[in-house]
């Protein structure tokens, strides 16, 4: 884009100026960025001038920070400075001393500065010796000040002419501007590239967009994007072509709204037709476009409207001339609509014309229109059709009231002229039959609800007549709430729905039939009413509907189901206690045939028994149906036939009772007597059953036992009979069976031996037990007897048997107590000690060992690691080599075998028997034992002092506790290896636990200490950098103020030896108020010092808190320190727009020099003070705060214990118990997100404690205000 300065500039001469001129030129906005510089100027500062317009002016000029805002508040007041001294930053980041005019302009409606800058001396060239004298210098001065100054005078005298004519276009382009801003449609102007130039306040009220925003952008920005592509095109040929054009088009404002406009663009061209531009002029014609859109609604409803419409249209001209007709009318008078179209209604309608050409005048000529006119007749072009048409004719008047033609609206009626001759033909009919329905009437109503015809011999019971009622709506016959609650049912009859109801009339009910009246082409015309008074008929289903109910009442309450079924055996009614029964809904049974709840069995008798019931039997029996759920219901059920009037079986009619409990009651008496009378018979005890002291019943077994082959031999006969004489006991038999009776009669039952005789003589001794059992209101007795024969030799059986399960249970509690007490421990060690011994100890053994077998030994060996034994044994405990002797053992032991000796002096392996003989064992028996992780042993049972037949139970006893302590030594194993790994991974977990500290430690100090770095590598950077400049002005400050000094004298001399000089040097001298500069520059230059000393202090204080050259351990004054942070944060402390200053109160004591970091001992007081002051500040909302609330406290003391402590107390709102908790933690802050890290006072707290050996602490309390207190050694230890 072309820069502000060419635009500016009336001619194309500035340009060349610009770039000729030995003074450096330059024009920038307000806010320092350049639009255009020449050569001599970027040269003065050591770029290009490409590199040059990227800069800004205000970095570029290095004046203090007072001056540079003075500088542009005067450029803000339009004000203009002459000719300055200045210093420019160059490239290579040293100063250029320069002289700069300055002058406010104005381009493109922008205020900018035009800029003339000469290069005063140059301090570039770094092989430049310094004068030899001053008055040397003077006058090397003086020359190079007069030689510049002349071609400034020059220069400034051409931009001077050059401003002017620049201003003289900037008024011609504001005029021009303001001519454009006066035009109410938008103006856009553009080069030949299609930037936007120029923008007018119309185009921003239609755009949307400020001439800021636009001015350089493409011209496609005010398209609508989709059609971008599409308009560019339409614009381009035409102008091309034409050099203008004018198109309507879519838009799209800075809201993203898309409108409709009209665009006039041309072309423009300079003086040699060259084309450098165009200019548009954009109306918006989005009402107008609405508009039309409208319209062409509008008419596309009317013209659907009017050939769409059902009713014949036509429009007329003043001539009579068909203008426009619908289908529906072209249709009645027999031609198409296009033959209509311009003839008269002469030639469409002959026959008719001479009736109706003299109306249509009259319509003309009154204006008056002719309103639903009958017209009946033939029509030429349709023979034989007699067509009836209702007419209405209107004129149609222009805007001055002239009428310019006729409406026609023409309803063909001819239907319902035949539905009228066809209604007064039926009327009678209709008149005949009404006058016929007893107790009623008949009402005929058309579509307006008007009776046309009404008849009936009820009319006159409820006060109404045909007279009354014919011609009349139902509105004018009876009462508005009467009329409310029948319309409905008209208004669905002429809908074509057929209604049934009843309705009230006076103290009469009636039945009511609404239904369609239609004509021949099925077309409702109309609707038919017919009542029928059913006063007494409704009296009658009232009272049966109470009979209903009381008898539904008595039904449904009922405590026996009841069942109804038709002829065919379907279900037509149950109450609610049937459906209880069977588990089911009434909706469920209704409908159901009867068979649907029984059996295939139950099928069969209900069959028989519907017979019966169309035979017209009754009968009551027991019946079982089945439940929803396949459960039996068992029923009483009570059933009969019902007959029609005619005496014909319609079906039948059951009370069912539930019997289900008490058939379930039988069943279990029969299950429990059937069961009964099995064991009884089945029981191998005998069994007899005593009545009146004589055998009434007995079993199979009483008869094997007495070796009886019929009952007849037992039955009836005493149970004396049945024994001998006398009983062992001398006592004859039959007195004593009836005393033993008696008393089981007296006690309940009775136990005794008796001795019986069998029928074959032979004698036996039993056991009786006698049991008194009540049946009804008799008590009877039941006798067991058993043979006492076979009880010695089961004694002896059981005996045996007890001994045998005694031992066995013996040896199972020995063996869980084993187990018990190896599995009381998991160490290996203990659970083999335990097991040997316990073994020892329950088989009474002389030896027990536990051996490993250690093949990977070299040589392999046995381990005997536990022993338990007789105390005048010797011990074997200890390794011992394994060789060829002992293979059989090895190979045993491998194949989990048993090795079982009952006397080693018979064991058939040679070598291994030497080998116990030679330990003196007698007898051994050896379990092998293989652990889960692979390892290999045996428990060994040796009998040294005797033999010993190892028993199976012992070997099975034997085995269970191998395998018992196999288990054990599996855990202990796993115990111990879980136990390890447990320990490895706390290990581990500390270790990881303590790295984690560590390094989240280290990576807080290592981001702390970064930042510090760079913070204080940029302090240092900013101190040297500012250094430099400060010294060089320094530096020359006492040249020049001696120089002054020297030139003032030399000034004053002149005066003396001169008191009447010339008049050009009296004007000279008012001119340059010579008085003044001689009272003011000693001033300046003092106020310079002043100044530079400032700039030195605070470099020396930024040098002093970053302490680059200073990260190891040194003495250092900690009040340097302090106050060089302070320095540092001065600007926080002092007044602020919303808060009064911070008060300072510094308490120093008397330090000696401090061993430190002193880097970081500054970094730990930054931190320290900043929060001081955030906590102040946080106490400017409160309502009755004052300045003696925002105050900050320092102490400095030496303690006793050789430590300097310094206390840092602020007037904040204190601290919580739980923020103090956790102060020192990393990351945890109570300052807003963004604000801070929470890495501060972890960092701090590191830095002394660790760094310093020394202590941070907080004390606050919530309300009063917090106090930090540093303690560090004077001096620090020495590793």
């Amino acid at each position: 884009m072309q820069s502000q300065l060419g635009k500016a500039t009336p001619d194309r001469h500035n340009s060349k100026l610009s770039e000729l001129s030995p003074i450096g030129l330059a024009i920038c906005r307000t806010d320092g960025t350049f639009t255009d510089i020449n050569p001599a100027f970027a040269s003065i500062i050591g770029y290009t001038v490409a590199e040059t317009l990227n800069l800004n002016y205000w970095e570029i000029l290095q004046t203090d920070c007072a001056a540079r805002e003075k500088y542009r508040e005067s450029q803000a007041k339009n004000s203009c400075t002459g000719p300055c001294p200045a210093a420019y930053k160059h490239k290579n980041n040293h100063l250029v001393p320069v002289r700069v005019s300055d002058r406010e302009m104005e381009t493109e409606g922008e205020r900018a500065i035009w800029l003339s800058a000469i290069e005063i001396f140059n301090t570039r060239d770094e092989n430049s010796q310094p004068p030899q004298s001053a008055a040397h210098c003077n006058s090397h001065l003086e020359k190079l000040l007069a030689n510049q100054t002349d071609e400034l005078a020059k220069t400034q005298e051409l931009l001077q002419e050059k401003i002017a004519e620049l201003e003289e276009a900037n008024s011609k382009l504001r005029l021009q501007n303001q001519i454009l801003d006066q035009i109410r449609e938008a103006v856009i102007g553009t080069d030949g590239k299609g930037l936007i130039t120029s923008w007018n306040k119309a185009a921003q009220r239609l755009y949307g967009y400020t001439p800021t925003e636009v001015i350089g952008q493409n011209i496609r920005l005010i398209y609508a994007p989709k059609e971008r592509e599409f308009i560019l095109k339409l614009v381009q040929e035409p102008l091309l072509e034409k050099g203008e054009c004018e198109l309507e088009i879519k838009m799209r404002r800075k809201s993203g709204e898309d409108f409709y406009s009209h665009l006039s663009v041309c072309l423009l061209k300079d003086v040699c037709g060259e084309v450098f531009g165009s200019v548009g002029c954009i109306r918006d014609i989005s009402d107008r476009k609405a508009l039309e859109k409208e319209l062409t609604l509008r008419q596309a409803r009317f013209d659907a409207f009017f050939s769409e419409s059902p009713v014949g249209l036509c429009i007329l001209d003043d001539q009579l001339r068909f203008v426009q007709i619908n289908k529906m009318l072209a249709e009645m008078n027999g031609a198409s609509p296009a033959e209509h179209i311009g003839k008269t209604v002469r030639e469409i309608l002959p026959d008719i014309a001479p009736m109706m050409e003299p109306l249509y005048q009259q319509i003309l000529t009154t204006k008056e229109p002719i309103l639903n006119m009958e017209i009946s007749g033939e029509n030429q072009r349709q023979p034989g059709v007699i067509r009836h048409i209702v007419a209405s004719y209107f004129p149609l008047l222009d805007e001055g009231g002239e009428a310019i033609g006729i409406g026609a609206v023409v309803i063909d009626i001819s239907d319902r002229k035949q539905a009228e001759a066809a209604l007064q033909k039926s009327e009678q009919l209709y008149r005949t039959m009404a006058s016929n329905i007893p107790n009623g009437a008949v009402m005929l109503f058309d579509r307006e609800l008007r009776f046309t015809l009404v008849e009936g011999t009820e009319l006159a019971a409820v006060g109404l007549s045909k007279e009354l009622m014919e011609g009349k709506t139902i509105w004018e016959v009876f009462e508005p709430d009467f009329c409310a609650a029948v319309e409905p049912n008209y208004r669905a009859a002429l809908a074509g729905e057929t209604v049934i109801t009843e309705f009230t009339y006076g103290d009469r009910i009636y039945l009511a039939y609404t239904l369609p009246v239609r004509n021949e082409r099925q077309e409702i015309i109309g609707g038919l009413l017919m009542t029928q008074n059913i006063t007494q008929r409704h009296l009658a289903e009232e009272a049966l509907r109470e009979s209903e109910e009381k008898y539904r009442c008595i039904v449904e309450t009922a405590d026996e189901g009841i069942w109804m079924i038709d002829a065919e055996g379907k279900t037509t009614f149950v109450n609610q206690k049937m459906v209880d029964m069977l588990a089911c809904t009434v909706e469920e049974m209704i409908g159901q045939s009867l068979f649907a709840f029984m059996d295939a069995e139950g099928v069969a008798i209900a069959e028989a028994n519907l017979n019966r019931r169309r035979e017209g039997i009754s009968e009551k029996h027991d019946f079982k149906f089945l439940r929803r759920d396949g459960s039996d219901l068992w029923a009483m059920v009570s059933t009969n036939s019902l007959s029609d009037k005619e005496g014909r079986y319609v079906g039948a009619l059951a009370m069912v009772a539930d019997i289900t409990d008490r058939k379930q009651t039988e069943a279990a008496l029969q299950q429990s007597e059937a069961k009964f009378r099995s064991l009884y018979e089945l029981t191998s005890l005998p069994v007899l059953m005593l009545y009146d002291s004589n055998i009434a019943d007995a079993n199979t077994a009483t008869f094997k036992l007495f070796g009886c082959t019929s009952p007849q031999q037992l039955y009836g006969q005493n149970p004396a009979t049945l024994s001998p004489p006398f009983q062992p006991n001398g006592r004859d038999s039959l007195s004593m069976a009836d005393e033993m009776i008696a008393i089981a009669f007296e006690r309940g039952n009775h136990r005794f031996d008796w001795l019986h005789r069998r029928l074959d003589g032979t004698e036996f001794l039993a056991e009786v037990v006698l049991t008194a059992i009540e049946v009804g209101n008799e008590k009877i007795i039941q006798a067991v007897v058993q043979d006492l024969t076979d009880r010695k030799v089961a004694e002896e059986t059981l005996v045996r048997s007890e001994q045998a399960l005694r031992q066995q249970a013996q040896r199972e509690q020995l063996l869980n107590q084993i187990a018990n007490q190896i599995r009381n421990s998991l160490d290996l060690d203990t659970i083999l000690a335990t097991a040997v011994q316990e073994i020892r100890n329950l088989m009474h053994l002389d030896w027990c060992i536990f051996t490993w077998y250690r093949p990977n030994s070299n040589p392999p060996v046995w381990d005997i690691v536990c022993e338990a034994k007789n105390a005048d044994l010797p011990s074997i405990l200890g390794t011992y080599p394994i060789d060829d002797k002992s293979s059989l053992a090895v190979r045993q032991i491998l194949r989990r075998e048993i090795l079982r000796i009952d006397d080693v002096s018979t064991f058939e392996d040679v070598e291994l028997r030497e080998i116990f003989q030679a330990s003196k064992f007698n007898s051994v028996l050896s379990l092998p034992i293989h652990t889960a992780s692979g390892d290999i042993g045996a428990i060994t049972c040796y009998q040294a002092l005797s033999l010993r037949n190892w028993s199976d139970s012992e070997v099975e006893l034997m085995q269970a506790v191998i395998a018992q302590i196999a288990i054990a030594i599996d855990h202990a194993e796993l115990y111990d290896q879980t136990r390890t790994t447990a320990q490895l991974a706390q290990a581990q977990t500390q270790k990881l636990e303590q790295t984690l500290r560590q390094l989240q430690r280290t990576q807080t100090q290592l981001i702390q200490s970064e930042k510090m770095s760079s913070l204080g590598q940029l302090v240092a950077g900013v101190a040297h950098e500012i250094n430099n400049p400060v010294n060089f002005i320094y530096g020359n400050l006492s040249y020049t103020s001696e120089y002054t000094e020297n030139l003032l004298k030399l000034l004053q001399l002149y005066q003396q030896e001169y008191p009447q000089p010339s008049a050009t040097i009296l004007d000279t001298r008012e001119a340059f108020e010579i008085d003044y500069i001689v009272e003011d520059l000693p001033k300046i230059l003092t106020s310079m010092k002043v100044g530079a000393d400032r700039i030195r202090d605070i470099v020396l204080s930024l040098r002093t808190f970053s302490r680059l050259d200073e990260a190891e351990m040194k003495q250092v004054d900690i009040h340097d320190g302090i106050e060089s942070t302070l320095l540092i944060l001065q600007n926080r402390l002092k007044n602020k727009p919303d808060r009064p200053p911070i008060n300072l109160i510094k308490e120093y004591g008397e330090l000696p020099l401090v061993e430190c970091y002193p880097g970081q001992l500054n970094q730990v007081f930054m931190n320290l003070l900043s929060n001081a002051i955030d906590a102040v500040e946080m106490e400017i909302n409160k309502p009755d705060r004052t300045s003696k609330n925002l105050t900050i406290t320092i102490r400095t003391e030496v303690t006793d214990n050789n430590c300097v402590a310094m206390r840092i107390t602020d007037s904040g709102p204190g601290l919580s118990e739980d923020v103090k908790r956790r102060l020192f933690d990393p990351f945890f802050t109570t300052k807003p997100v963004g604000k801070g890290t929470g890495l501060g006072l972890a960092i701090s707290h590191s830095i002394v404690v660790e760094k310093h050996g020394g202590q941070l602490s907080c004390n606050s309390v919530l309300g009063e205000g917090s106090e930090f207190a540093i303690e560090i050694p004077l001096r620090q230890k020495r590793n």
